[in-house]
């Protein structure tokens, strides 16, 4: 296929006109300074205009962004070319040349490929070279943002034992640092929603995320998206108090003033056989069908399963009711969360400490229990490998509690009239004195806890995320057919590149939350007894507990227990495409996913006139890009991308 090349662009922001007073200069205790410790910089162009040097460039300009490998941390991205310097127009003692004074260290600079940008950073490092035939060059290499945080320390820094909403704005708050570029936290902060309405009490998820709520002052339910609501059509309720959702979507409402429940399919409304109840508050419904009540001012739970209502008592003052996937019934009653034994009226108190008014309970799809305790103003997340807060701030008086089946969590932050919502992966970091680290070295102790990401995307935007949701739909097929993007060539991951059955994990030692420091592991024994051990070390997290600790174990194992086999590397001439599909491959950045599509050769000789039919499916899988390297030549027409993938098949 032939194509025309793509258009291309390398600018830099050169300190020229009125900015020439705060130019860098070497040696110079004022201008040899970048930064003046006040988190404004100095002595760095404030407001860029770019200059097009593209006319300038010899040779290729190499661009390289992403991480080696899914478990290393990011990289920081860099670029790397040389500029034809024959007129000495870079030459920082020609006063007049329009660029002067020149490439100065952190001079910002952008390169542009079929009107995409590819990749902003700042240039680290340059060599102005002569020679006798009156040849000049310079070589630059550059860098992203996240070389700037390398070469940014934390000196005698303590900070709280916190959330990363709280940690990743202290850290560019401090005085210490004097980040310049933007930065995008995704994930990691909860995300409130006001409704606009009277005081909530309950909340539950549709499949297709919107959140419902009940407001017992007015008697309504709506259900919500973003910060639009919608009334639902309920009759005769009185005082809505605990919701539940089922798999088909069905609203069930308990309503404590008219000691019912009520049932909404779409827009028909029905009353539950429950026969006498008592103050009914908490809700929930099982994956069968059966529904759980707790019958408040009775003291016990109800359940109506296939018309048939039974009762299980034992307890004083149940205000919800929560079944997990083993059909294992928990209640938040009278200060305590409590178990169903199974038998009788025999309840075992739940080993959650310090508890103040918990009135709302929900478990999420992996077992874990979530418990709002009002009287704290904390969201508390609870499993049989210990106890932790989930990711929530200035609550106040927070109700009712679901999460959903992205592993969000939500809850009614009743005093505050609104619906917060955070992940279920977000975890407590350590507090600790930070004696002496790059705000780098610390923000990737931060991502590594939550096994999220952080990198510069290709504008220049640092980005900090929560541990990303990978199953997506592809927006790029690469093919070495006619239905996708071609590809040059393609690679598979080795075998054991990936592939880890002992996970070992720690926190921070001293931190609160009952943490030790203590080295805590997770293994799959089917897997070591069939491929012996092979082990991955996670010891010195930021993680302020052993739970969260073996949290992160256990996530990372079932990742990677067993060896995958899967596409590695690919690289794609951008030459053998058309000019749309040129920008859609310039925009594509690190965290996308791809699907790629293989056909193997039918024989060792992998001329395509030995392959099979390449209108069969072939070999397809779906990847995420975990690095990109650029070379970009416009004098000899070499317009190259290798990408490296990562695997979404978790």
């Amino acid at each position: 296929m032939t194509s025309t090349a793509p258009s291309f662009k390398l600018e830099m922001a050169f300190l020229t006109g009125s900015t020439l007073a705060n130019a860098f200069t070497l040696d110079d205790a004022v201008k040899g300074v970048l930064a003046d410790g006040s988190g404004t910089p100095s002595n760095v162009l404030l407001a860029p205009s770019y200059i097009d040097i593209s006319n300038r460039v010899s040779g290729s300009v190499m661009v390289n962004r992403g991480r080696s490998r899914e478990l290393d941390s990011f990289n920081a991205g860099t670029a790397s070319f040389t500029l034809r310097n024959e007129d000495r127009a870079f030459d920082p003692l020609n006063t007049t040349s329009i660029y002067y004074p020149g490439i100065v260290p952190r001079t910002l600079v952008r390169v542009t490929l079929a009107g995409q940008v590819v990749f902003v950073g700042r240039v680290e490092d340059y060599q102005i070279k002569y020679d006798i035939n009156g040849t000049s060059t310079v070589d630059v290499s550059c860098v992203d943002g996240m070389g700037l945080l390398a070469s940014m320390f934390l000196v005698a820094v303590a900070v709280d034992e916190e959330f990363p909403e709280t940690r990743i704005p202290a850290v560019f708050n401090n005085t210490q640092i004097s980040y310049p570029d933007p930065v995008s936290v995704v994930g990691l902060a909860q995300t409130p929603h006001p409704h606009g309405r009277s005081r909530a009490a309950g909340v539950a998820i549709t499949s297709t995320n919107r959140w419902v709520v009940t407001f017992p002052d007015d008697g309504t339910v709506y259900s919500f998206n973003s910060s639009a609501g919608t009334l639902l059509p309920f009759t005769g309720l009185v005082t809505p108090v605990g919701i539940a959702i089922d798999a088909n979507d069905a609203v069930y409402v308990t309503d404590v003033v008219n000691n019912n429940v009520k049932k909404l399919v779409g827009s028909t409304q029905t009353t539950l056989a429950f026969g006498t109840l008592s103050g009914p508050s908490g809700i929930d419904v099982t994956a069968n069908g059966d529904v759980y009540v707790a019958n408040t001012y009775a003291g016990n739970v109800k359940k109506l399963s296939g018309g048939t209502v039974s009762t299980i008592g034992g307890l004083t003052y149940p205000t919800d009711i929560a079944v997990d996937s083993k059909g294992g019934i928990y209640a938040a009653d009278n200060n305590l969360v409590k178990k169903y034994s199974g038998s009788g009226t025999t309840w075992n108190t739940v080993a959650i400490s310090n508890l103040v008014n918990p009135t709302a309970l929900t478990i999420g799809s992996d077992d874990v229990l979530y418990v709002s305790d009002s009287g704290s103003n904390r969201v508390i997340r609870w499993s049989t490998t210990g106890t932790g807060n989930a990711a929530f701030s200035n609550l106040s008086t927070p109700a009712g509690v679901a999460t959903d089946a992205s592993k969000n969590i939500y809850v009614v932050d009743a005093d505050n009239y609104r619906v917060c919502q955070t992940s279920v992966n977000v975890r407590l970091l350590a507090a600790q004195t930070l004696a002496d680290v790059s705000a780098l070295e610390h923000l990737q102790k931060v991502e590594k806890a939550e096994y999220g990401w952080m990198y510069v995307d290709r504008t220049g935007t640092l980005i900090i995320r929560s541990r990303p949701d990978l199953k997506g739909t592809p927006t790029i097929t690469f093919s070495d057919s006619g239905s996708g993007i071609y590809y040059e060539s393609i690679q598979m991951l080795s075998a054991t590149q990936l592939f880890y059955n002992q996970v070992v994990a720690s926190g921070t030692a001293g931190a609160g939350g009952g943490q030790s420091g203590k080295r805590v592991v997770a293994n799959d024994q089917n897997s070591q007894d069939t491929y012996l051990v092979r082990s991955y070390d996670m010891s010195g997290t930021a993680l302020a507990n052993d739970a969260d600790a073996q949290d992160l174990a256990n996530y990372i194992l079932s990742l990677y227990k067993n060896p995958e086999v899967r596409f590695d590397m690919m690289t794609v001439n951008l030459q053998r495409t058309n000019s749309s599909n040129q920008s859609v491959l310039a925009a594509l950045d690190l965290g996308a996913i791809v699907q790629v599509v293989f056909h193997p050769p039918t024989s060792a000789d992998a001329k395509r006139s030995n392959r099979v039919d390449l209108t069969s499916p072939g070999i397809s899988m779906t990847q995420v890009v975990e690095s990109m390297a650029w070379n970009i030549d416009a004098v000899s027409a070499t317009y190259k991308v290798t990408y490296t993938f990562g695997s979404v098949g978790i």
